[in-house]
């Protein structure tokens, strides 16, 4: 008969999805895998999207209050530049005595990168904080970046838990079959024997 299946031991047909050689240990693993399979995909998205807004919303603070707080101002050249040479020999950046005046009238002076061709009395831009002392630029990494270095991260930890999970469940899935197995070959072993001896 077109479609029908295989009848399973003693002439039974065997039920769509039923294998007679599973034992009921093995039905569990494989609904617990399944089960572990939509937590880990579940889990992961959740974490990912917890992880990244609040790296979103952390690093988007940190921009905000260094953009506020950071300004250029013009410095002038004190001194000339030192170079030092680059791995080619050709002169690159070097640094230079600069002075500047902050936004209260207060001057200042530091050390401050340039290039090798500015000399002594040449204007630069430097980046100064709230109370006017010599600072870097204001970091330009993208908060969206972040937040998905963070998500990415995060799932990926879930992932690896998932992972880690599903090989102590086949771990403890495999000791009840091979405890099961020697019960059995116990009680079996004895009859085949015998039967093979003869």
């Amino acid at each position: 008969m077109k479609g029908s299946r295989p009848p399973g031991p003693n002439n039974v047909p065997v039920a769509r999805g039923r294998n007679p050689l599973r034992r009921p240990v093995d039905r569990l693993q494989h609904r617990l895998e399944l089960l572990l399979a939509l937590m880990v995909v579940a889990g992961a998205i959740m974490v990912a999207v917890v992880a990244g807004n609040a790296e979103y919303a952390s690093q988007s603070s940190v921009l905000q209050e260094q953009r506020a707080q950071r300004h250029q101002v013009a410095a002038v050249l004190t001194t000339d530049v030192r170079t030092s040479p680059a791995a080619d020999g050709a002169d690159m950046a070097g640094r230079a005595g600069v002075r500047w005046t902050d936004a209260d009238g207060e001057r200042h002076t530091g050390s401050a990168p340039v290039r090798a061709t500015q000399e002594k009395g040449d204007t630069i831009r430097i980046w100064t904080d709230g109370s006017g002392r010599m600072t870097g630029p204001p970091r330009f990494t993208s908060a969206e970046t972040a937040a998905w270095v963070a998500a990415l991260m995060s799932a990926g930890a879930v992932a690896a838990a998932g992972i880690g999970a599903r090989y102590g469940l086949r771990r403890l899935a495999d000791r009840h079959r091979y405890r099961a197995w020697e019960e059995e070959w116990r009680i079996v072993e004895p009859t085949w024997s015998r039967r093979r001896r003869a």
